[in-house]
């Protein structure tokens, strides 16, 4: 059983870590672009 619930705690985790490596590249290139253009 302890297996199942730290299985799905990882996946949790992996979907979570996920999402923040997407917020952290468009925060990335929202900065870049702002840089470029000047704002």
């Amino acid at each position: 059983m302890k297996q199942c619930s730290s299985r799905s705690n990882w996946c949790l985790l992996s979907v979570i870590d996920q999402r923040l490596r997407i917020d952290t590249c468009r925060y990335l290139i929202e900065i870049l672009s702002r840089r470029i253009t000047g704002d």
